[in-house]
C-alpha cells in the first residue's frame, strides 16, 4: 500500500499536470493580448465617429424596426418587441415572456406549462442577463447613444480614427468598455474588450458577415473571438407600426395598474389562450393582449372572468363562435354579417329592447373550438376591429369594444322581453 507521502506526490502530479498547461497558456496570452484601457478626447469628434458608423448601418431603418428574431449560438432563441420592450428568451425548455420595464410582470414556462416554482426570479434573472449579453452581440453599434454612453475618440498605433465607448449605467455589467475599429466607410469591422467578465484586457473580437435585414437594417451574423466562433442565425425583422389602437379605449389600459401584457402569437390555440387568461384572472391581473396585421399595433383588454359565467344582458351580446355569429334575437349567421349585426348593437342604444341597451358600449364574446390555431383566433380578432374601427368611425369614435373570451356558449338564449307598444321595432340595414 502506498505511503501517505507517495499519494499526496501523485495528487500533486496529477494536478500540475492538468494545471501546469493551463496556467502557461493563460500566462502567454495575457502577455501578448492584456492592453490597458486607452484614453481619449470626448467631444463633437467623438460624436461624428459614432454618427458615421450609424450612417454606415442605416440607423433609421434600425430604428424603424419593431421585431427583432434571432439565435445566438444555436443555443438561445429571442423574439425582441422593441416598441413594446418585451422579449421571449428560449433556451433547453425554458421559455420567459421578459418584461424589460418590469421584470415583475415576466411569465416562465417549463415544457410549454406555466411555472410559479421558487426558482421562478432566477429564471427570470437569467433570461434578463442572456437578453442583455446576446443582444449586445448583435446591436452593440447602434446603442452608443444611449443614456448613460461616453464616448471617447482614440488614435490607434496606426494613426486610425477609433471610437471608445464606455457604459456606465444599465445591462448586466455596467462600466464595461468597448474601442471600435471601422473599415474605409465607417462600418463596425472589430472591438476591443475592457469588460469584467473577461480576465484580459483588451481582446479583439470581429464583427463580420453582415445582413441587411427585411427592414434594411445592417446587423452581424459571425464574431471571432480569439478561435471561438460566435454565430448568430435566424434573424427576422419586421418595421415598426406607427399607429396602435386600443380596447375598449386607450387611457382604460393606460390606466388599469394589474394588467399583464401578453402576445398572442407567443400561444399556439384557443385553449391555451383561455388557460393563460384564467390563469391571470386567479391571479387578480387584467390580461392586455398584444398582437398586430401589416399596419396596426392592437392592445386588447381581454375580459375573462373566473368565476361568472354570463355577466351581461343577453340581447347586450354579440357572439363570435369559430366563424359564426350569434345573437339572442337571430338564427346563426356567417362572420360576413358582422357588419350588419355589428352595427345595429353599436347604433341601437336602447331604441329596439330586442337588441343592446348600452349606450356607447359594445359587448363582443369570442369562443373556438380549443385546438383553433391561434392564428386563426387572430383573425378573427382583426377582422372584428377593423369592423367595429369603421362604424367607431361612423359614429364620431364614440364607441367602446369590450371583447370577452368564453370556454363555452350556453346552447339557448331566454327569450327576449316583448317589446312595448308604442316602439316600432328598428330595421337591420342592407
Amino acid at each position: 500500500m502506498p505511503k501517505p507521502k507517495k499519494i499526496f506526490k501523485i495528487i500533486g502530479g496529477v494536478i500540475i499536470f492538468f494545471t501546469l498547461p493551463t496556467l502557461l497558456f493563460f500566462a502567454f496570452m495575457y502577455l501578448k493580448y492584456d492592453e490597458d484601457l486607452p484614453t481619449g478626447a470626448q467631444g463633437k469628434a467623438a460624436d461624428q465617429l459614432a454618427v458615421r458608423m450609424l450612417n454606415a448601418l442605416n440607423y433609421e431603418a434600425y430604428q424603424a424596426t419593431d421585431y427583432i428574431e434571432f439565435t445566438f449560438k444555436k443555443r438561445h432563441h429571442f423574439k425582441w418587441y422593441k416598441t413594446e420592450n418585451r422579449c421571449e428568451v428560449y433556451w433547453k425548455n425554458i421559455k420567459v415572456n421578459l418584461d424589460l420595464a418590469n421584470h415583475d410582470n415576466s411569465e416562465v414556462f417549463v415544457s410549454e406549462e406555466p411555472y410559479y416554482g421558487e426558482d421562478l426570479h432566477e429564471f427570470i434573472h437569467k433570461a434578463e442577463d442572456l437578453f442583455n449579453n446576446d443582444t449586445f452581440w448583435l446591436v452593440a453599434p447602434y446603442k452608443v447613444f444611449d443614456e448613460g454612453v461616453e464616448r471617447r475618440l482614440v488614435k490607434t498605433n496606426n494613426g486610425k480614427d477609433a471610437l471608445l465607448v464606455t457604459y456606465t449605467n444599465g445591462g448586466s455589467t455596467p462600466g464595461d468598455s468597448y474601442l471600435w475599429h471601422f473599415d474605409d466607410n465607417g462600418k463596425p469591422k472589430s472591438y476591443q474588450m475592457w469588460v469584467d467578465i473577461l480576465p484580459i484586457n483588451g481582446l479583439k473580437a470581429s464583427w463580420s458577415n453582415w445582413t441587411t435585414t427585411q427592414t434594411e437594417a445592417q446587423l452581424p451574423t459571425f464574431h471571432k473571438l480569439l478561435v471561438i466562433g460566435l454565430e448568430i442565425d435566424d434573424i427576422k425583422t419586421t418595421p415598426e407600426v406607427k399607429t396602435t389602437y386600443y380596447y375598449p379605449y386607450k387611457n382604460f389600459i393606460e390606466e388599469e395598474t394589474s394588467k399583464l401584457d401578453v402576445s398572442l402569437d407567443s400561444l399556439d390555440n384557443f385553449n391555451g389562450l383561455i388557460d393563460r387568461l384564467s390563469a391571470n384572472c386567479k391571479n387578480e391581473k387584467e390580461t392586455i393582449l398584444n398582437f398586430k396585421n401589416e399596419a396596426y399595433n392592437f392592445k386588447v383588454m381581454a375580459n375573462y372572468n373566473c368565476n361568472v359565467v354570463i355577466c351581461h344582458k343577453y340581447r347586450n351580446i354579440l357572439q363570435i363562435k369559430n366563424e359564426t355569429l350569434r345573437h339572442a334575437t337571430i338564427n346563426d349567421k356567417p362572420l360576413d354579417s358582422l357588419y350588419k349585426y355589428l352595427h345595429i348593437q353599436a347604433t341601437n342604444k336602447g331604441k329596439d329592447p330586442k337588441f343592446s341597451t348600452s349606450k356607447n358600449v359594445v359587448v363582443v364574446q369570442i369562443s373556438q373550438d380549443s385546438l383553433t390555431p391561434i392564428t386563426q383566433t387572430k383573425a378573427v380578432l382583426i377582422d372584428l376591429l377593423k369592423t367595429f374601427n369603421q362604424i367607431n368611425k361612423e359614429q364620431n369614435d364614440s364607441l367602446s369594444l369590450f371583447i370577452d373570451f368564453r370556454k363555452y356558449f350556453i346552447t339557448d338564449f331566454p327569450p327576449p322581453p316583448p317589446p312595448p307598444a308604442n316602439i316600432e321595432p328598428i330595421h337591420l340595414i342592407n
